[in-house]
This record gives structure tokens, sequence and C-alpha cells, in this order.
């Protein structure tokens, strides 16, 4: 009964790393070729044309999966146990190296025709075939190392009707999202004259335009507003965090009324977009072109999205017209620590807005990180009559788990001799003194303030949220392969090495898991950063901080 029990505890674990496979590999071949180079830096014409669309067919997948899977959420508690019945161990272990051999065989394909496209053209015929069969074959055989083709064909009988409604779904949100490409023109010029009215309302004469091209400045200082700078990307974001807003709120919010907050805040992201570029060229003119055209251009439209998201939360909570609760609120409100769930998020909220700021005023290297080191400070102290409750006892997973961590992270992000020099060369030029007052604040953040924010938010709140239960510091959680993938997705979405970040936040997420204890997961992280902040120390490869 015990082995029971035990195979049972590991099938989903065995799901889960079945899950990362896929998704490495995937990633792994998607950051090693683009399919888009047949036809921008070849000569394929024809069928072979078709090839150079995979890199967006994938994405159409993945669309249409994630339709299909919403419609079938609410069906997830009775398939599971089915799902895990017919899952097997051996099968999984025999099927293994024959997944990887036929992944082998993709990646050689994919390699021969994609990795110098202008040769794509004289490739023989069945190459392409060979290509196709090594793609199927390494899904086909992924599929059955997990589940039983049997269970998986009446799976697919029982539930046609919703797979065939979700794959309509996904390619009418396809259509959609390729057919509003068309106004992003449109969209570029109401924005260019916006900018250059307001601009031209501050500087007069010295502001110049070029309607043509759609460039602007100030004497020497340039800019062109290209379709990609119209706001678009920021009015998707502010318009799916709103109706993600209002659909877990719908119960506390008045309708139809709360759909005024669409407009509202297409609106006002577009009207902080031209803000943000006037004040972009004012940048490049009065201070420096290398913080307006690096940090403050990468940055500022997050800090746009976030004060949007933010004044939108604030109109709706505080007004009766939006809000059903507005009008019961009591004027004394309780300190925010009171609440679990925001004292873990508090910290990681404050920690990014820092980020933000400090990294839009500068360009190249950030001298205002100790900044960051002193904002998560206060905010842990604000929080900590909630956080000081968790046990602080070491589990040996976190040792292991931060260890492994920061070695998988040397090894996937390699060297990048570039930026690395770049902050050397920064620490070189600084006073002693500054450099290693730097350095000392960097390593306190990196050890200490980042893994408590960030796993406060993603272990803390994030990874209990998907686990459908309380937010809580201690105590066992369920094992939810869903709230461990998508946590660390989110936790490696953060970072800029994604897909590193992401391992991590699996890592992390086990380990909080295995050791019940939110503290275990925030010592890994601390490990592993401690770890490679040494690595970068000692080998110069500052680039993996």
């Amino acid at each position: 009964m015990l082995q029971i029990t035990r195979s049972q505890q590991f099938k989903p674990t065995l799901l889960l790393a079945g899950g990362i496979l896929l998704v490495l590999e995937s990633l792994y071949l998607s950051q090693s070729f683009d399919a888009a180079t047949l036809t921008l830096d070849g000569e394929v014409t024809g069928w072979r044309v078709l090839f150079s669309h995979f890199g967006s067919l994938a994405k159409l997948g993945l669309v249409i999966l994630f339709a299909i899977g919403l419609l079938l959420q609410h069906k997830f508690k009775r398939y599971w146990p089915e799902l895990l019945d017919v899952i097997s161990v051996q099968r999984f272990l025999t099927l293994l190296p024959i997944q990887l051999l036929c992944y082998a065989s993709l990646y050689y394909c994919t390699h021969l025709i994609y990795a110098v496209p202008e040769n794509a053209h004289n490739l023989p015929a069945w190459l392409y075939g060979l290509w196709l069969l090594s793609l199927s074959v390494t899904l086909a055989s992924w599929l059955v190392m997990l589940v039983d083709p049997r269970w998986l064909v009446d799976f697919i009988k029982h539930e046609q009707l919703a797979i065939a409604v979700g794959v309509i779904a996904g390619l009418i949100v396809w259509s959609v999202a390729m057919w509003t490409q068309r106004f992003w023109g449109p969209l570029s010029e109401a924005t260019f004259f916006l900018v250059a009215a307001l601009l031209h309302a501050v500087y007069g004469e010295h502001m110049a335009v070029n309607a043509v091209d759609k460039t602007i400045g100030i004497d020497d200082f340039w800019i062109n507003i290209a379709p990609a700078c119209s706001g678009y990307e920021g009015i998707g974001l502010i318009t799916a965090f709103t109706a993600i807003y209002i659909w877990i709120h719908r119960d506390a919010l008045r309708f139809p009324r709360v759909l005024l907050l669409f407009p509202i805040g297409v609106v006002a992201i577009w009207l902080l977009n031209v803000v943000r570029i006037a004040v972009l060229v004012s940048i490049g003119h009065h201070w420096s072109e290398e913080v307006a055209i690096g940090g403050f251009h990468s940055q500022a439209g997050w800090i746009t999205f976030i004060l949007t998201s933010l004044a939108l939360l604030w109109l709706t909570g505080d007004s009766a017209y939006f809000s059903k609760a507005a009008r019961n609120k009591t004027p004394a409100a309780p300190p925010l620590y009171s609440s679990l769930p925001i004292a873990t998020l508090l910290p990681m909220v404050v920690l990014l807005a820092v980020t933000l700021l400090s990294s839009a005023f500068t360009a190249d290297f950030d001298w205002l990180y100790p900044l960051r080191v002193f904002a998560v400070i206060i905010a842990v102290a604000y929080i900590w009559p909630q956080s000081r409750q968790m046990s602080l006892r070491l589990h040996w997973s976190a040792l292991a788990g931060g260890a492994v961590t920061a070695v998988l992270w040397i090894a996937m992000l390699g060297s990048d001799t570039e930026t690395s020099a770049v902050i050397q060369d920064n620490l070189q030029a600084a006073p002693s003194w500054a450099a290693g007052l730097w350095l000392l604040f960097r390593i306190a953040g990196a050890v200490i303030t980042v893994p408590i924010a960030e796993e406060l938010a993603f272990r803390g709140y994030l990874l209990c949220r998907f686990s459908k239960t309380e937010v809580r510091l201690d105590g066992p959680l369920p094992f939810s392969v869903l709230a461990i993938f998508f946590s660390s997705l989110a936790f490696g979405a953060l970072h800029g090495a994604w897909l590193a970040g992401t391992v991590a936040g699996l890592i992390y997420a086990l380990v909080r898991w295995r050791s019940q204890s939110m503290a275990n997961a925030i010592y890994a992280h601390g490990i592993t950063n401690a770890l490679i902040f040494s690595y970068a120390a000692a080998t110069g490869e500052w680039h993996l901080l």
C-alpha cells in the first residue's frame, strides 16, 4: 500500500518533468533558429515558403491550446485522477531515449534547413519531408511517453466539441491579432502629430519635424516614431489587464458601467505614451542620448503601464459608480500588512517600481542600484508583522536547489564579454570607494533583498493562488503541475534570461513544496545568487548578475 502511494506521488513529478522537457526542447529550437529567415535572407520559392511560417504556426498552436484549456478548465478535477492512472513510469523511461533521438534528428534537419537560409532553396525535397517526419515523431513519442494512447483517443472522442471550438476560437483570436496590425500606421500618425504639438508648445521653433519619415527632434537629437512606437502594445496590455480585473471582481462591480474602464484605460495609456516620447526627446536633448535611448526608452513603457493600471484600480475601488462595495467603505482602513496576500506582494511591487525608475534614468550601468536595497528593506520592515510568522528552519532541499540552480544559470547564460566589459569598465573608472560600495549593495540585494521580495511574490503568493489555496508562508501545499509551471513561467518572464529564470523558478517552487516552508525558497534563491556573484567576481562574467 505504501508503494502505491509513493508511486502516485511520483507521477505528478513525472508529468512535470515531461512538460519541462518539451518546453526546453521547443525553446532551444526557437532560440537557435528563425524560420522567417528563409524568406527574409533566403531565396526560397513555391512550397518551400511554407516552411518560413512554422514559427508563426507554433505560436498559433499555443493560442489554440490555451483556448482549449480555458474551455476544459472546469473539468480539470475530473480528468486529473484519470491522467495520473494512465501515466507509467516504465513507459516513460523506455520511450525517453527514443524521444530524445527523435529530437536530435529534428534538430539536425532544422540546422540543415534554417542555419544557412541562402542555401535553403537548393536543398532536396526529401530533406524537408524528413524534417516534417522528425517533428511529427518527436511530438508523438513525447505524448505517448507520458500518457496511454488509448486514453488519449477516448479523451478526444469525449471532448471533440470543446477541442473543435477551441481550434476555431484560437484561429479567430489569431486572425484578429493579424488584422489589427493594419491600425499601427494610422495610430502612429496620430501619436506623431500629438507629440509634435506637445514639443512645439514647450520648445517652439527649436523643435523640428519631418512628417514624411516620421522623425522629430530638438537641435541635434532626433528620433523616429515607427508604427511599433504608436502605443499599440500598451493598449493591448491595459486592455488585457482590465479584462482580467473585471472578470475576477465581476461580482463586486456594476455592469455595464464598468465597461467604460476599457476606453478610459486605452485613452489614458495612449496619452501617457505620447508624453513618454516627448520626455524621451527632452532627455536626449538636455541630458544624455544614452539615457534617453537606453534606460528611459526601454523602461518608461512599463512605468506608464503600471501608472495606468494603478489609476484604474484606484478609480474602480473608490468610485461608487463602478464598484458596489465603494458605498460601504469605512474611512479608516487597516494597515497593508494585516492582509497576508498584500504583504507578500508589497516588497515585489516596491522592487519593480524602484527598478523601473532607476533603470529609466541610467544608461548602461545602474549606479542607482542601492535605492532598490533601501526600498525593499523598508517594505519588508513594514510587512514584518505578517512575514515573521514563517519558520526559519533550514531544509536540505534549499542547499541542493540553490547550488543546482546556480550551476544551471551559469551554464545556460554562457559568456557575454561585451556586457561584462561594460560593467567592468564602469567599476574600474569609478573611485575605489564608490565601486566597492556599489558592489557591497549589489551583493546585499542579490543575496538578501531580491530573494525575499521575489520569493514572497512568486512562491508565497502566486504559487498558492495557482494551487487554489489560501496564501500561506508555512505548511504543505498541494502538488499542482499547472501552479508550479505557470508561477515559474511568470518568474522567468520577469528576468532578461527568461528561459534560465523559468528553470530557476521551477526549482525554487519544488523547494517550497518539498520543505513546506517559504523561508527555504528564500534560502535557495539567496544561495544561488551568492554562488553566481562569487563566480562573476572571480571570472569577470558580470553579465550573470
